[in-house]
């Protein structure tokens, strides 16, 4: 995940204590204000990176748990929950495979997250985290819609300036994804050094398939001018289809 955000994706996005984590923090109070009486009182932020959507529930009165699988981000996380006094809870953790005490009245995925995720890690993700929720929990996540993207030619993500031109893509159909080269330096004529990182391509009908087949149903969605979705489902089974 460092790759990811270090190489390809610039951290200040994330970083609850840029300009940019700061507006990105009122974007999601504010979209999420309207729905906070479906979230209950606990919750938990897969993916948190360094809190910036962590506490960004937190500020519309909800208790969180934010975790994700990148040790920094963790602890970049804690010492800035330190400075605001945050009662938030942070910690090393992957949602497939996650073992917890609390029980969540809602499970938050923010920043395409999604993405580090292929459909048979997501499903398997669904059934783990059900062991952590109360029934009929609600489940948010915000997404863009990647097969659109592709479609027009747009760039699926946004590539730094300093790195076009060194970011190279490949498509797997096997596994649904997209392989993301990123030269880092050259260290010779034609010799490179490179990173290799996965982007797991979703799109709103794909992600809605899954869901409803696995006993949720769709209560909201909101498409924003940054071409970002933000999806509430409540479950309604706890089966998978």
């Amino acid at each position: 995940m460092s790759t990811f955000y270090g190489l390809i994706i610039s951290r200040d996005l994330y970083n609850p204590e840029s300009e940019a984590g700061k507006n990105r923090m009122r974007f999601l109070i504010n979209a999420l204000k309207p729905y906070r009486h479906l979230f209950g009182s606990k919750a938990l932020d897969i993916g948190c990176g360094a809190g910036t959507s962590t506490f960004a529930l937190e500020e519309l009165g909800l208790s969180v748990v934010g975790i994700d699988r990148d040790k920094l981000f963790i602890e970049k996380a804690r010492k800035i929950a330190e400075k605001r006094r945050s009662r938030a809870k942070f910690f090393v953790a992957d949602a497939r495979t996650m073992s917890v005490r609390d029980v969540f009245d809602s499970v938050f995925m923010l920043g395409d997250v999604i993405i580090h995720f292929s459909l048979t890690e997501f499903i398997r993700m669904i059934q783990n985290i059900r062991r952590a929720t109360r029934r009929k929990f609600v489940l948010v996540l915000e997404y863009s819609d990647f097969v659109e993207s592709l479609l027009r030619k747009e760039e699926p993500i946004p590539i730094p300036t300093e790195r076009r031109g060194k970011v190279y893509y490949s498509y797997n159909a096997d596994e649904g994804c997209l392989k993301i080269i990123v030269i880092t330096r050259e260290i010779g004529p034609d010799k490179y050094e490179a990173e290799e990182v996965k982007m797991y391509i979703w799109s709103p009908w794909v992600l809605e398939y899954i869901l409803l087949t696995s006993g949720f149903t769709l209560i909201s969605r909101e498409r924003y001018r940054n071409g970002v979705f933000i999806d509430i489902y409540k479950e309604v089974s706890g089966e998978i289809g």
